[in-house]
């Protein structure tokens, strides 16, 4: 498990009240404790590499253009936030590399 695995458990469950809330099917004052796990399990991460910086920046970006959905702004660039969100994450969580990340956890 690598340090970025609670915030990527927030985030999913960010992300989905979001789009629950977009289509009218969740109440906007769920968003608020969602929101909050997101910023309480980024807070714990610490030495950024360029990689996770990446994610980082995708993932608020994507959170940022479902926020302005929920607000009735453009959902224009929605999709394309959602890609660049997925190819960042796979990096960092699904092939995170061996050695790197994995060894600090495991000597942790």
């Amino acid at each position: 498990m690598n340090k970025f695995h609670r915030y990527d458990f927030a985030t999913k469950g960010y992300i989905s009240k979001l789009k629950e809330a977009a289509e009218g099917t969740a109440d906007v004052a769920d968003l608020i404790p969602a929101s909050a796990s997101v910023q309480d399990a980024l807070s714990e991460i610490r030495d950024l590499n360029q990689q996770d910086r990446e994610y980082v920046e995708a993932t608020a970006a994507y959170i940022k253009s479902l926020s302005d959905v929920v607000k009735g702004r453009s959902a224009d660039t929605v999709d394309e936030k959602e890609a660049a969100w997925a190819v960042a994450r796979r990096r960092v969580i699904v092939e995170a590399p061996v050695g790197g990340r994995n060894a600090y956890d495991q000597a942790a």
